[in-house]
């Protein structure tokens, strides 16, 4: 763009559009640097410390012109300056060669231009030469149009001037008011420093007690690790000892069922024994009651014998009185009846010869049968004990023989009765005839009547002696029967001591079997003795092992009992500290927040600020360029002035510049603070879980304690069932050692009753 000044000078706007070139008609130079140099230095003596640039800037979209080489040359001579940023390096706009160079050419057109304002401006002479007249006095209407145009251009830059003083005293203003902006800024910065600062250490103190928050809680759970295989170790020992003594146990429970074993074993040795003694005396008992019967038989038969015997000399002393007294009547009475008596005799005579042959053999045979029986019955005598059962057997087999035997006794002593009854009878006949015969004897009218009731005496005589032949005939066929009867009787005795000699034979076998069981029972209670000696011996071995054991676990319980205490302390100290870490952590977690939340806000009000001076910048630059247009078009000569002006408009821009990159750097550490504070937040929720899981450790330290006391009194309890077992098993020694005395004293006292019973059979 080119615009006509009012002298007829074109400005060319095309390549700077902030910057106007000086005119076309005036010859420019451009001046050397070390007037800008000297104006850095005066900057840098006036402004002070430099202002920070971020290096973002070095990435701006702004377009390229001389302002912008001018602000990084103020920032480049202002970095130099202890401040902010002194400790970044300056921009480097020559890292990029054509724009180093188009910025050169700008730099120095507009040098060569600012250099203007600071000399006269070469106004032509006005003359008549000059002005195209041929003399001085001259004098006409186009000169004094000229005349006018200087006057009017002396106005305007005596206007301009005033312009640039009002300006320099903005620029000045402006100074001044970017010196206090970057007061401001540095010491924003110097605070946001210092709280970042702070937020860092209290960050580090943060992850320092983080650290050592998780160093003791790895040194708690080492030591719960250790606790735990300290009571697992106790754990395993007291289980070691819960299993010898469950052992021990066994043992004694095995030994206690031996003990029963023999104890039963002794007890049906006894039974047996007992039973054996009482068979024998059953046996004893049987044997009395059949002595007593084959006594009683014996005196029974002894009886019938004398009975027999005295009522044969009876009949023999009847019959030979009878006989002696016929004979005395028949030879009274003339020997009448010779041959009756001879026949009488002869009938008595066989008679009595029939009745001593039958009553010699009754008796030879009741004599053999007695001897016999009472052989037989020495025999069952000596086989006493060994008949029990065979004569209980033959007593319920053969008792309705003896009952027969009984009842025929009984009616041969019906029958005896009745002969003795019928020979009585005889007796008082035969009386009464002797006293009638006596009556009779001297009267002999009544003879022949005397002898006819003699003879009707002898008939009836002969009648009662035939009845007493049949009598005695009956009587030889009874006692047959009797002595069939008798042989039976012997011959069932005979067998039923055969068969009780064997009932014997078997109760000896089992009297023996009973003594070999005795013996074995002995030997059985000799062996269970030693085994349960050895078991005693064992049981109190085991119990002094148990012992030790439950001593060496209740040590190493109340060792697990300190350390767990210890670490109870242990972890109530670090619960302690945590809790104290924590609500130093939460108050200092609340005050970062709170300095945060101060610091988003000074920034917030910092970043307003620094708008509103950027827009008060940008209205600055504004009116500095319109009257930097103002000065191009006056063609004004305080290129001083407009120099200083220009670079107070550089000064600004880098103000701007710089603020706006200072905002940029509190926004980038405000999101850093944040991130900072969530890094911060992340060791309290480290402390909680480890809190968590401190609580969950004392939670195991409190089942482990809980644990170990079940085991303790599981251990109590142990050694309480252990001592009563020992004394349980020491009264089953005491007793079975008594019961085992006992049975061998009642079986010492059954051999020597057997041994009496066999010398007494």
């Amino acid at each position: 763009e080119t615009t006509r000044t009012s002298d007829g000078a074109s400005i060319d706007r095309g390549v700077f559009p902030n910057r106007a070139r000086a005119p076309t008609t005036h010859a420019r130079r451009v001046r050397s640097r070390p007037r800008g140099a000297a104006h850095r230095d005066r900057g840098r003596a006036k402004g002070g410390a430099g202002l920070f640039v971020s290096p973002s800037l070095s990435r701006t979209t702004a377009p390229v012109g001389p302002r912008v080489w001018s602000s990084a040359r103020s920032a480049a001579a202002m970095s130099g300056a202890p401040g902010i940023g002194a400790t970044r390096g300056a921009l480097a706009p020559a890292a990029n060669a054509p724009v180093a160079r188009s910025w050169r050419r700008g730099v120095a057109s507009v040098t060569g231009r600012l250099a203007g304002f600071n000399r006269a401006p070469k106004h032509p002479r006005v003359d008549a030469r000059n002005l195209g007249f041929g003399h001085a006095l001259v004098s006409g209407a186009a000169g004094a149009s000229r005349r006018l145009g200087v006057v009017a251009r002396a106005k305007k830059e005596d206007k301009l001037r005033d312009e640039l003083n009002a300006t320099k005293r903005d620029l000045e203003q402006a100074r001044k008011e970017a010196r206090e902006a970057e007061e401001l800024f540095a010491a924003a910065a110097d605070e946001r420093a210092a709280k970042v600062k702070e937020l860092v250490q209290e960050i580090d103190h943060w992850h320092d007690a983080a650290t050592l928050a998780q160093s003791m809680e790895t040194e708690a759970r080492q030591e719960l690790e250790e606790a735990r295989k300290q009571l697992a170790e106790s754990g395993g020992r007291a289980h070691d000892a819960e299993r010898s003594k469950e052992d021990a146990q066994r043992f004694a429970d095995e030994q206690n069922r031996r003990v029963e074993e023999a104890e039963r074993a002794r007890d049906e040795a006894n039974g047996r024994a007992e039973k054996s003694r009482e068979d024998v005396r059953l046996q004893d008992v049987e044997l009395d009651r059949l002595r007593g019967e084959l006594e009683g038989l014996r005196g029974e038969l002894d009886g019938a014998r004398h009975e027999l015997e005295r009522w044969a000399n009876e009949v023999d002393q009847q019959s030979a009185s009878a006989g002696a007294d016929a004979l005395m009547e028949m030879e009274r009475l003339k020997n009448k009846h010779e041959e009756d008596k001879q026949r009488w005799k002869r009938a008595a005579a066989s008679a009595e010869e029939a009745l001593m042959k039958d009553k010699d053999k009754a008796m030879n045979d009741m004599q053999r049968v007695l001897k016999e029986t009472e052989t037989r019955a020495r025999e069952a005598e000596e086989g006493r004990k060994r008949a029990e059962e065979s004569t209980r057997l033959f007593s319920e087999q053969h008792g309705h023989r003896v009952k027969e035997l009984e009842e025929k006794c009984a009616e041969l002593l019906d029958r005896a009765e009745k002969k003795e009854w019928y020979l009585g009878e005889a007796r008082a006949d035969l009386e009464h005839a002797r006293e009638e015969l006596a009556k009779h004897d001297d009267v002999s009218a009544s003879a022949a009547a005397e002898l006819k009731a003699a003879k009707d005496q002898a008939a009836a005589a002969e009648k009662t002696v035939a009845a007493r032949d049949s009598e005695l005939v009956n009587a030889r066929e009874e006692l047959a029967e009797a002595r069939s009867m008798l042989e039976a009787v012997a011959d069932g005795v005979e067998s039923a001591t055969m068969e009780a000699a064997k009932r014997m034979q078997k109760a000896d076998e089992r009297v023996r079997e009973v003594h070999a069981t005795k013996a074995e029972a002995d030997a059985e209670l000799e062996r269970l003795r030693g085994e349960l000696e050895q078991a005693l011996e064992r049981a109190a071995e085991a119990e002094e092992t148990a012992e030790r054991r439950v001593a060496d676990a209740k040590g190493r319980v109340d060792e697990a009992w300190a350390a767990a205490e210890e670490k109870g302390r242990a972890l109530e100290s670090s619960r302690h500290e945590l809790e104290e870490y924590r609500k130093s952590a939460s108050a200092s977690a609340d005050e970062a927040t709170l300095r945060l939340h101060q610091a988003e806000h000074r920034a917030d009000s910092l970043k307003a600020a620094i708008e509103q001076k950027e827009r008060d910048a940008s209205r600055l630059r504004e009116e500095l360029a319109a009257a930097r247009d103002a000065a191009f078009e006056g063609t004004t000569s305080s290129n001083e002035a407009t120099e200083r002006a220009l670079r107070a408009e550089e000064r600004a821009a880098v103000s701007a510049d710089e603020a706006r990159a200072a905002a940029i750097s509190a926004q980038e550490k405000l999101e850093r603070a944040r991130r900072l504070e969530e890094q911060a937040r992340q060791p309290e929720a480290a402390a909680r879980e480890a809190s968590e899981r401190l609580e969950e450790a004392e939670s195991k330290v409190e089942k482990t304690e809980l644990a170990v006391a079940e085991r303790a009194l599981e251990v109590e309890e142990a050694r309480e069932e252990l001592s009563r077992f020992r004394g349980e098993t020491a009264e089953a020694a005491r007793s079975a050692a008594t019961v085992t005395e006992e049975a061998n004293e009642k079986v010492l006292a059954a051999d020597a009753a057997a041994r009496r019973a066999d010398s007494e059979l």
